[in-house]
């Protein structure tokens, strides 16, 4: 698996917010719920997803403001963040609380799938069949 290969997977829609939702893994741990989100700068992992993982919460501390709010994330290396058969190595990403975002729209995710992942790829998203085909550029 890895970030060179066209990779087509199922997602589907949160009831409760436009939300497109695809499964993957982080660091070997899931499968968790991961957010496309084209409006996000970067990728974020929650503080409880990697704490799971054993990702030490040591790091650069930054500000990060949402909607709503802001709060300090620690900004960490992830080895490896998968999706089907994608992986991606490397990938910087900020962990902080996704309580408010999940209680707000009413679901679990673990992954908010920021700018900084989604540049990578051309991506396709068809609502009808419900899939996302991620082609690396």
């Amino acid at each position: 698996m890895d970030e060179t290969l066209s990779v087509k997977v199922p997602f589907r829609l949160n009831q409760h917010a436009p939300l497109i939702i695809v499964q993957g893994r982080v660091s070997g741990h899931g499968p968790v719920d991961m957010v496309l989100d084209t409006g996000a700068s970067g990728t974020v992992i929650s503080r409880e997803l990697a704490q799971q993982a054993g990702i030490p919460l040591e790091g650069p501390e930054r500000d990060a403001s949402g909607p709503e709010s802001s709060q300090k994330v620690v900004i960490v290396d992830l080895a490896r963040l998968e999706i089907g058969d994608l992986e991606v190595k490397n990938l910087k990403v900020a962990i902080m609380d996704l309580t408010q975002v999940n209680n707000k729209a009413r679901m679990n995710a673990s992954v908010i799938l920021g700018y900084d992942f989604l540049r990578r790829f051309e991506f396709t998203i068809n609502y009808a069949g419900s899939w996302v085909r991620f082609e690396p550029l």
